[in-house]
Parts: structure tokens; sequence; C-alpha cells
């Protein structure tokens, strides 16, 4: 039977041949790698799920994940053993006591970017996009057997259809030169299931897009660039955390789940424990379906709960319309919650499982997790990835970790257009954050202690203004819109209205022309009969008196309707020249 392994440090490459020299994976991993391998014919996405389906199908892990009843079942009372024996901090929606930009010396967005790639791009290159269609849902809880299609169409956290995320914003079209705008459903937001910085910390770093025809992004020459030791762990072992790291979820989950730690690194003595935090969890999807404390008992099985109530106002306007949009009420709360945290508690599983293996893990969990990547019916030992990454221990790990994200940050800094004193001064600020100076000994210094909240002040007051930010610029828009639209119908009615009166204006002087002519002819005609009434008169005729009666006034040369519709015309027309003149520049510049 074929198992899952992993080689040293060698990449597989493109051709078979050069597979056979080089330290192989076990033929159950080999198959799909040469699928993605020889010539990159697949997406990283599909080489993550392929991977997770090996990981599956070949251990005791798919067989304890496809269990129904969770509650009772051996790993969830390892879990709930475990995370007993530490004090219950108070649920925090921060990770860490620093931030991001502390920690790295750059912005979140920044870091994100320089380290792994997009928000968005981390989850499609292991997800792959999410199903755009509001009637379809996967019905049932998430398993192994389902996982591919379920995690398409639901949301991770709360298992409602991803696609129905009733958050509205503007959507912008242009047609032919004008500006449409509308209204539209955000789309769902990508969700680390571990917050970033504990992903890029504490797990294995973050998801790069794949180079064609290797199977893993390799951060190890980055390293040695940078004069950075080289990591020990197999990059099978990280490929498979970080395929588990990433899910779809809805806008309303993610921003209210925001950096709330469900798994944390626990140290007690020498030994370092990887444990799933259950009180945040169910305190999280408390305040989501608005259960009280014995329904949270029940829910997750804990005698004691340390609440947040401060989390009871985030985003209630959001929370309105998810309930609304989802069916969400009294009667069927206590259900979804259940439904709910089943399925975060089995998606966590194979990450606490994976990260569970190393050198100073503690003993119990460590045997368990080892157990569980075995396969009792075909494999007794150890698969040879768990047993190369069983020698690496977590103070290098936690290393590696922060090696190998400085070095992207220095090769993309580098790699900028930026001046080389503006470069010169961010790796300056790399090599000079707290995080760069801490020894492994240290790193858990940054994590929150039993029953601490740093600046709640100030976060209560980031969480208003995002709440105010999030859920009411939809309204104010709205309203605001609809004032800009009144002021331009008034407007309308007054530039429409503007040549009728300039007709009857022009209509009134000439009736008022017409008189004065009239009276003048008069005059002339009788001052002319009583002098020379000899002299035969002629009388206007029509022609003649038409063209006097219509006659310009001298004030407005040229003027009249007409001839501004010509002028409009010849403006148009320059402009039309102008544009092809620039059209024709441009693209000359761009063959040359």
């Amino acid at each position: 039977m074929s198992s899952i392994g992993t080689p040293t440090t060698t990449t597989t490459t493109t051709t078979t041949n050069n597979m056979k020299n080089q330290q192989q994976f076990s033929p159950a991993v080999n198959k799909v790698l040469a699928l993605h391998t020889k010539g990159g014919r697949r997406t990283s996405s599909e080489l993550c799920k392929d991977i997770r389906d090996v990981l599956y199908s070949t251990t005791n892990l798919g067989v304890t994940l496809k269990d129904s009843n969770l509650g009772n079942s051996d790993i969830y009372k390892h879990i709930l053993k475990r995370f007993g024996e530490y004090p219950i901090n108070l649920p925090n929606r921060r990770s860490l006591r620093l931030s991001t930009e502390d920690l790295t010396g750059s912005a979140r967005s920044t870091t994100e970017r320089y380290v792994g790639q997009s928000t968005a791009g981390q989850c499609k290159s292991v997800n792959g996009d999410f199903n755009k269609s509001s009637k379809s849902n996967t019905v049932g809880a998430w398993s192994p057997d389902n996982f591919r299609v379920w995690e398409k169409n639901n949301c991770w956290l709360c298992g409602k259809n991803v696609s129905i995320n009733p958050v509205t914003i503007k959507k912008v079209q242009k047609k032919k030169g004008k500006k449409k705008k509308s209204w539209r459903h955000k789309t769902p937001d990508c969700e680390h299931k571990l917050a970033m910085m504990l992903m890029i910390l504490i797990g294995a770093g973050l998801k790069k897009s794949k180079l064609k025809g290797q199977s893993h992004q390799d951060s190890n020459q980055a390293k040695k660039r940078y004069n950075y030791k080289a990591g020990k762990t197999p990059p099978l072992w990280k490929l498979l955390v970080r395929s588990e790291g990433y899910a779809w979820s809805h806008t309303y989950c993610n921003q209210f789940k925001s950096q709330i730690p469900f798994i944390n690194l626990k140290q007690k003595g020498d030994d370092y424990e990887y444990v799933i935090e259950i009180n945040n969890i169910v305190q999280y999807l408390g305040v989501m379906f608005g259960l009280d404390e014995a329904q949270k008992k029940q829910v997750s099985g804990l005698d004691t709960l340390v609440e947040n109530s401060n989390w009871d106002n985030l985003y209630v306007n959001m929370k309105t319309h998810w309930r609304r949009e989802h069916n969400v009420d009294d009667n069927t709360k206590l259900h979804d919650a259940q439904y709910a945290f089943n399925n975060i508690i089995r998606m966590l599983i194979p990450t606490y499982v994976l990260l569970n293996i190393g050198k100073n893990i503690q003993s119990e969990t460590n045997i368990f997790c080892m157990n569980q990547l075995k396969n009792n019916n075909k494999h007794i030992k150890n698969r040879s990835f768990v047993q190369k990454t069983q020698k690496v221990g977590i103070q290098e790990r936690l290393i590696d970790n922060r090696n190998r994200m400085n070095a992207w940050l220095k090769k993309k800094i580098f790699n900028s257009k930026k001046k080389q004193e503006e470069k010169e001064r961010l790796v300056y600020l790399i090599n000079t954050t707290p995080l760069s100076t801490l020894r492994s000994t240290q790193f858990l210094t940054l994590f929150f202690g039993e029953n601490e909240v740093i600046d709640d002040n100030k976060e209560e007051a980031l969480e208003e203004y995002l709440e105010t930010e999030v859920n009411e610029t939809y309204v104010d828009i709205v309203s605001l819109s609809q004032e800009i639209n009144q002021e331009d119908e008034d407007y309308n009615d007054v530039v429409i209205g503007i040549p009728d009166t300039i007709e009857e204006e022009e209509e009134d002087y000439n009736d008022v022309e017409r008189e004065v002519a009239a009276k003048k002819r008069s005059k002339n005609l009788n001052t002319s009969s009583s002098s020379s009434s000899q002299r035969k008169i002629k009388p206007y005729g029509k022609r003649s008196l038409s063209k006097e009666l219509n006659a310009k006034p001298p004030w407005r040369p040229g003027g009249g309707k007409r001839t501004r519709i010509k002028k409009r015309k010849r403006k148009r027309t320059r402009r039309k020249k102008r544009k092809k003149k620039r059209s024709k520049k441009k693209r000359t510049r761009k063959r040359r």
C-alpha cells in the first residue's frame, strides 16, 4: 500500500528521469505530483486538493473525520482534555499583542503580499474559486468525501451558502464613455483559518503561487541570499499545512472573527503544544446565533466558559442582514450553531494534527497525532514525512518561519523600483523589529496572557468605527444619491426651460421690432407723399418687407438657435480629431 512521504530538501522536477535521480516521495504522492509537474498542466488548487485527498484516504485521520458523532469521538475528547490543561483566556479579537506593522516593519497588506500573495489569490490557489450560484448548497456536514464541493459552496464558519453574502457595495460600469452606477452583493471573503500572523509565525507560512513544474514554493534560496539558515522542515508537511489553512466565508463572518485565534501555541515547562481554543469558537458562534450560556455549554461540551460581553455590540446591522438572508431565528439557532461548531472543529483537526508533530511537543498529544497519521489497516510504521518532521524542534520551526518572512520581505524590497536609501531604510526597520530581536524561547511573550486584553478602549473605538463604516455607509450613500438625483432633476428642469424662455423673449423682441418698423414706414410714407406728390411711390413687396421685419438685432450678430447648434457641432468634430491624433501617437509609441 502506498503512503505519504517526503523528500529531504529536493524539488520534484518536470521529467521522470530527474525524479528517479532524486530522493522521491512515496508512490501515492508521486502519482499526484506527476500530474502537476509535467508541464504544469493542473492548477495549484487542484494540487492542494489532491494532496489532501491522499492524506484523508491513506490515514486514520480520514476515518476519524468521517465519524458523524463528533462529540463522542476519541479525538474530540482528547482536544477537550488538552484544552482543559491550560487556563482559559478572555476571548480577544486580536491574536498578538503587537500589530503587524510593529512586528514586520511593514503594513499588513504589504506583508501579506510580499510574504505570500493577495488574500484572494491565496484562497484561490488552495481552494479554487467559490461557486457563484445562489441556488447551490452542499447539504450535510463537511467530510473527507465531499470537501472539494463543500468548501466551494459553503461558508466554513457558519456552514451557510457562501454566495448569499448580504453586504451591498457600489458597482460602476462604463458603457460608451458613460458611467452607470448600481448596487450588488459583495463577493465572499478569503478567510485564514488561523490569523495571518499566526500562520506566518507558528504555522507553515502563507501560500505563494506555485511555479510551473514545481510542487511547492521553495524559500531556501531566498533565505540563503540574506544569510539565513535553510530550514529542515519537509516540504510536504508545509504544503499540507498551507493547503488546510484557507476557506471561503461571508463578509460578516470574516469581519466579526477578525483575528480571534482558533488554534494557539501553548508552553508548559520545556514542552510546547498546539491547542484548539474551544471557548473562543463557542463564544464567537454564540454572538452570531444569539445563544445563552446553557446553549453554549450544550454546543461545546465545556463546563466553564469565559465570555467577552463587548462582542454583542459589534456589526449589529450586518448580523441582522445575515440572519434574515439565511433564515436564522429562535427555532433554528441552536441546531445551526451546533452544525457550524462541528464543521469548524472538523476542518481544524487536520491542521491540529499536523502542527503537533515535532521534537518538543507534549508527549501525549504528539503520540496521539502521530497515530492519526498512520494507517492501522495497512501501515503500522510512521510515515516518512512524519519521521522527518519529528526531528525538527518547535523553536527551530519558529526561527525558520521568521527567517522565511524576513527573506521574502527583503527580496521584494530590493527588487522594487524604490531608491536605494529607501530600500536600506525599510530593511533596517525589518532587522530592528521586536520580532527579529526575539529569541526562540521568547516568542510566546507576543501572545495574550490569562484574562488579559490590551488597549480595550482603543479596540472598542475601532470596532465602532468599522461598524459605522461597513453597516451605515450603504444607507448614507443611498440617501446622498437620492439628494443628488433630486438636485439633478431640478437642474435639468431649469436647463430644459432655458431654451423655451430664450425663444419666448426672442419672439417678444421681434414683435416689438415689427411694430417699430411699421410705424417708421407709415411715417416715411406720409412725409414722402406730402413733399413729392408727383413721384410715384413704389410700395414694399412681400420679400423686402419680410426681410426688414425679421432683421437680426445689431448687438447679436450671427445669433440665433441654428448658429449655436452649428458651433457645438464644430467643437465636437475638433475634439474627435484631437482624440484620434492622441490615440495614433500612443500606438506609435507602443510599437517603438
